[in-house]
């Protein structure tokens, strides 16, 4: 799928009455004013409440591009439409891209810009306990959306109420909430742009008959309507022949007899297919069953990877030692400075943390709880390279073992 057949363009409509068209926005720490179209509330909010229902419980995230227009003169940044790119969700309902899925995002922006928009921001619904930008989210916002001023759209939907959403704004190169976080209202009626317009049918798509009236005859009365015309029989006309059709008494035995071949032949296919499932499901066991066998009980992966100031942190959560485990600890030697932090199961699922450094030489050590006496710990010793360096192959930790 290209990058032009990603773009949501809102079909034409005709507006049954003068009301506003955009919802605006401001905060008092950014200079532009964002004026928001009520059609992009409108869409949007579909797209997000679609994902919403896609997975039971949490629901599904979905992200994309926001374009538009800048007007640098009069600092306003125009929203009037949407590129949305598909997420595969390998890691769970978040909306976090993979390599190829952000080669997509390559792409669509591209096909913005190509298309004579330009892509102002980036939006993603928000399913998590709170409005906040993730270690991926700020990855992929530093990856494609460096420009001034930046914009990030948060959308959170709920089950029984409006949705609401929260502007994250680029401020000297730091992503912060805007207008303290304070959410507002995503829907058109919310916003002061009532209902939405009814569309309607373009009169050029209609039949010529329901544009344009037959001419009156000169001289005809116009209060009068001319008689109809007499109906004609056709000359062409043929009658419909039916074929002759068996009696009802000779064509049951044949059709009882058909029935009771396929009784028993459905039951056989019936069985086949229940033990084939039963084979199927008992194979996919076992083999989940020896790759748990062969993964290390005592490895966590622990990996680092310099991002701007920070180091993102990283483990693998599908791992056999973070199965049942409720929280973790993790220790931080920074330089001379030790702290401890808590790593909650939501974080433990996230799969990373991101920490930012005071000293080039940083110790992680992270403590995984298996039991009331027992528990799993790996370390990573991380130097932190020079500007003027080349980047080098991820540093993984230093063994793993249990303490008794």
């Amino acid at each position: 799928m290209s990058s032009e057949e990603n773009l949501l363009s809102p079909p034409p409509v005709e507006e049954t009455g003068g009301g506003p068209t955009h919802f605006e926005w401001s905060a008092p720490a950014f200079s532009y004013r964002v004026r928001l179209s009520f059609d992009v509330v409108d869409d949007l909010g579909f797209e997000v409440m679609r994902g919403f229902g896609a997975i039971p419980r949490r629901g599904a995230e979905v992200g994309g591009v926001l374009t538009g227009q800048v007007d640098e003169q009069a600092r306003i940044i125009e929203i009037n439409g949407f590129a949305p790119v598909a997420c595969k969700h390998r890691r769970g309902p978040s909306y976090v891209l993979e390599d190829d899925e952000r080669a997509v995002l390559a792409e669509t922006l591209a096909g913005v810009e190509a298309g004579g928009q330009k892509a102002v921001g980036f939006y993603r619904s928000n399913t998590r306990d709170a409005f906040h930008l993730d270690a991926e989210d700020l990855e992929l916002l530093e990856q494609f959306f460096q420009h001034e001023p930046g914009l990030c759209l948060l959308i959170k939907p709920y089950p029984t109420r409006v949705s609401e959403a929260v502007f994250f704004h680029r401020v000297e190169g730091v992503w912060e909430p805007a207008a303290g976080g304070a959410a507002f209202p995503f829907r058109r009626s919310s916003l002061g742009g009532g209902k939405r317009p009814r569309r309607r049918r373009a009169v050029d798509d209609l039949p010529p008959a329901a544009v344009e009236s037959p001419p009156q005859a000169a001289g005809q009365a116009a209060k009068e309507p001319p008689e109809p015309a007499p109906l004609r029989a056709q000359p062409d006309f043929k009658p419909i022949v039916v074929p002759d059709v068996p009696e009802f008494a000779e064509a049951r035995p044949s059709r009882l007899h058909g029935s009771w071949v396929w009784i028993p032949l459905s039951f056989i296919f019936l069985l086949l297919g229940i033990v084939l499932g039963f084979q199927i499901a008992l194979s996919v066991s076992r083999s989940h069953k020896a790759a748990e066998q062969h993964a290390d009980p005592y490895s966590l992966e622990l990996t680092a990877v310099e991002f701007g100031e920070s180091l993102h942190l990283k483990w693998n959560s599908s791992l056999p030692a973070f199965r049942n485990a409720a929280s973790a600890v993790l220790q931080i030697q920074d330089g001379n400075n030790t702290k401890t932090v808590e790593i909650t199961r939501e974080d433990i699922s996230r799969g990373g943390i991101l920490y930012k450094h005071a000293s080039p030489q940083v110790r992680f050590r992270l403590e995984v709880p298996q039991s009331a006496h027992s528990s799993v710990t790996e370390t990573l010793d991380v130097r932190v390279m020079a500007p003027d360096r080349q980047p080098e192959d991820l540093r993984r930790g230093q063994g793993s073992s249990p303490l008794q």
